[in-house]
């Protein structure tokens, strides 16, 4: 996005767990309804609008978060 010209001052990502929908069943490959994890993020330029959003819906038996964390 700064190569566009938007730069960037933060974002927000929620991330929570839920029942897949019946349209995100048929998407995932799931025979029932299944644990998913949805991920929403939004970014934000430094003139305070909304550069991005995302929104990503993964199957609870398939996905890893990872996150490290240091100390400065």
């Amino acid at each position: 996005m700064e190569k566009k010209g938007i730069r960037l001052k933060e974002a927000e990502q929620i991330i929570e767990v839920r029942i897949a929908t019946g349209e995100e069943i048929r998407l995932l490959g799931l025979e029932v309804p299944w644990p998913t994890l949805v991920i929403r993020r939004l970014a934000y330029s430094v003139n305070h609008e909304v550069v991005e959003y995302v929104k990503g819906v993964y199957r609870g038996d398939r996905y890893r978060y990872s996150c490290k964390l240091t100390r400065y």
